[in-house]
Formats: structure tokens, sequence, C-alpha cells
């Protein structure tokens, strides 16, 4: 049986959190898969879509896409390549502007939006209800103080 590094270890895990990240913030799950390569990059320097494509396996029209998705939500910065070799045109690489904290806050924040949105379903629907069948709207008032209670315990 071979064993693991703690290196491949803590890559795993942080593959996996930027999973859940991207799972939280709605976007696909090669996102999760785009944002770990590139965190694992040490450097600046960042990766060009050919070489997350080869990193990962995906195709390069998806990398492109997703990244350029990603790029409009701040997470990624699109910069040139000042380190370049050839002539030419500057290759175009992408590099992670964000840590994986700002991804998990801004995954709890759009979480914390949809309770509050269903929150208020709820609010609305005992405003309906409260007129016409006690038991059901005793159900629904118990849920929305729940969640209330929920939502004003910023504690955690």
């Amino acid at each position: 049986m071979s064993q693991i590094s703690n290196n491949e270890r803590n890559e795993i895990q942080i593959s996996r959190v930027l999973q859940v990240g991207a799972q939280w913030l709605g976007l696909q799950r090669t996102a999760g898969t785009i944002m770990a390569v590139l965190y694992r990059k040490e450097s600046s320097e960042g990766l060009s879509v050919k070489e997350i494509s080869n990193a990962t396996k995906l195709s390069p029209s998806t990398v492109s896409s997703v990244s350029s998705h990603l790029e409009s939500l701040g997470i990624l910065m699109r910069r040139t390549n000042a380190i370049q070799q050839r002539r030419g045109r500057r290759k175009s690489v992408f590099v992670m502007c964000v840590g994986i904290h700002d991804i998990l806050k801004m995954g709890i924040k759009r979480k914390l939006e949809q309770i509050n949105r269903i929150s208020l379903a709820i609010d609305q629907t005992l405003d309906s209800l409260k007129h016409s069948d006690p038991d059901e709207y005793a159900t629904i008032a118990q849920a929305a103080d729940e969640i209330n209670l929920f939502l004003s315990n910023r504690n955690w």
C-alpha cells in the first residue's frame, strides 16, 4: 500500500475546499479544478489556458470559458506574460487574485442571501395563512423563527 506525503495530502484537501467553494458560488465543478491548479502554482507567473488544460485534462475551450467567468467574478486575473523568450504576441496567463478564505466567504455570503430569500418567502406565506389554517401557520411560523434565529446569531 502506497503512502501519500503530507504535501500531496494538503493538495488534495485544498482541491476539495476549492471544489466546495465553487459549489457554494453556484459554479461548475470545473471551476474548482481550475482554481486548485492555479492555487498550487507557487509563483505569480500564472498559467496559460493550454497549461491549465494540460494539468486538468479539460479542453482548452472549457478552460478558457470557465477562467473568463472566474475573472469576471474577481477570482482570477488575466495577465500578459512578461517573461517570454520568443517573439510575437505575448502569452496571456491566469493567476489567482483571491485566497481560499475569500472564496469561502463569497460562497457563505451567497448561501446567506439564499437563506434570506427563503425567510422572506416564508414570511409572505405566513401572512397569507394568518387567518386560514392555524396548524399550518404554527408549523411554518416555527420554521421562520428558527431561520431568523440562525440569521441573527452570526457568531459562527
